[in-house]
């Protein structure tokens, strides 16, 4: 055993690595350490694991907010025999694209055939006034019964960007005095047009200022209207016997009885029609725009200057229809996702819109689809093309008819002129953007 013990290799610990000078060899990190430790430096510190990505969490499963039913009042029966004014309105985002698009062509001659306006009002039109005659002929096809009137973006403003036109039934515009409106001829358009800009605004326009808006007008005189019937014919006369009421004039701009030297008057944004019994303001309100750049101008600016002159208007004796998109969604119900954070940052959401249209009802003006359908849900007008949220109905109601209080769809039925009707019209569209909306307004009948 003892020989077997002596002849067996010995276990012994591994000498240490020596360095070349005979020192004994530390460990890599240690040698690390002592060596940014001679230097003067921290020694290194392990790199940090990666934290685990979080997981992303479920998407919430996108949801049809479903309209609540705001059922149409039959104004026939509401308005007890009084002539009906039908008024339809609609941002059409660009009348020449609308006139390409075979699609959008037949849902506005479906929206005609359907509703038959009396007047309908198209906001964003985009046009040039080289652009009018051209465009007038191609509506005057699509509506063979209605006259075009124009309010058009000019120099110094840029071409080509808001504008509004009124689309008139030939019945009703016949009683405009001859050489009056702003139709493409009324404009000069054809040749050159004087005066473009702010000063002295175009004599070309037409009615440029309204010292005789509400002037008594002589219905046989009879229109000039580009293509409609031609004054003192056996049309022109049937029509205007027909019509439930009849356009006296027709103004651009905010301003009584000279429009304002402002900005937005010189961008197409404001039409106003005396009907007889009541006026018609017909607007494109400016967009507080991408980081609210012309917040405070539309605020302090134009939401003033309007408010002025719809009382102004009233004060010449006749209540008012204020009708457009007007860029603003003002109750909660009016907005799909209320209590997001970003709508008190975003244009038509900011608490200073939605509380200048609560200064202007206040003012003694009624909001008439509200006042007809007061707690209806998910009624929108407006739904973002970029997010995709037609088919969701994720919308905002930015589209209004607005009227004075007396003409309420809840004051008495003797009370005329009254809005009898107040109807979102959101079958209308498929993809997103507007909606038409419209009213119906019930009003004296014309002294023969």
């Amino acid at each position: 055993v003892l020989r077997l013990a002596a002849r067996a290799p010995r276990l012994t610990r591994a000498a240490p690595r020596r360095t070349s000078s005979g020192a004994q060899a530390m460990p890599k990190r240690a040698a690390a350490a002592a060596s940014a430790a001679d230097e003067g430096k921290p020694p290194a510190k392990s790199p940090a694991k990666k934290p685990k990505a979080a997981k992303p969490k479920p998407k919430a499963e996108k949801v049809v907010l479903d309209r609540d039913a705001t059922p149409r009042a039959d104004p026939s029966a509401v308005a007890a025999g009084a002539p009906l004014v039908r008024i339809c309105l609609w941002n059409v985002g660009g009348v020449r694209a609308l006139l390409k698009s075979d699609e959008r062509r037949a849902l506005l001659q479906r929206l005609l055939s359907e509703e038959q306006p009396d007047v309908l009002c198209l906001q964003e039109h985009k046009l040039q006034e080289t652009h009018l005659a051209e465009v007038e002929a191609d509506l005057r096809e699509l509506a063979p019964s209605h006259t075009a009137h124009w309010a058009v973006s000019v120099p110094p403003a840029k071409k080509g960007y808001s504008g509004v036109v009124a689309l008139v039934r030939d019945g009703i515009a016949a009683a405009l005095p001859r050489g009056e409106g702003l139709t493409a001829i009324g404009r000069g358009v054809g040749g050159e047009v004087e005066g473009k800009g702010r000063k002295g605004k175009k004599k070309a326009q037409g009615d440029a200022s309204i010292k005789s808006f509400f002037a008594a007008k002589d219905a046989a005189g009879g229109g000039d209207q580009a293509g409609g019937a031609a004054a003192g014919s056996d049309a022109a006369t049937e029509a205007a016997a027909e019509a439930p009421c009849g356009l006296l004039s027709v103004h651009e701009g905010l301003g009584v009885p000279v429009a304002l030297d402002r900005d937005y008057n010189i961008e197409g944004r404001v039409l106003t029609l005396d009907l007889g019994s009541f006026s018609l303001v017909l607007a494109y309100v400016p967009n507080s725009g991408q980081d609210l750049k012309r917040l405070d101008y539309r605020i302090d600016t134009w939401e003033e200057d309007l408010k002025a002159h719809l009382k102004a208007l009233e004060e010449l004796g006749k209540p008012v229809v204020y009708v457009g998109d007007l860029n603003v969604a003002h109750l909660d119900l009016d907005i799909w996702n209320v209590g997001a954070k970003h709508l008190a940052k975003s244009a038509g959401t900011t608490p200073q819109e939605r509380e200048a249209m609560g200064r202007l009802l206040d003012a003694g003006f009624v909001d008439t689809f509200r006042a007809l359908h007061p707690n209806a849900r998910h009624a929108y007008t407006f739904w973002s093309v970029r997010a995709g949220n037609r088919p969701w109905n994720r919308g905002l109601r930015l589209d209004y008819c607005i009227s004075s209080a007396s003409m309420s769809p809840s004051a008495a039925e003797t009370q005329l002129p009254r809005v009898v009707d107040s109807f979102i019209l959101d079958h209308f569209n498929t993809n997103g953007d507007h909606a038409p909306v419209g009213c119906v307004v019930a009003v004296p009948p014309i002294e023969k």
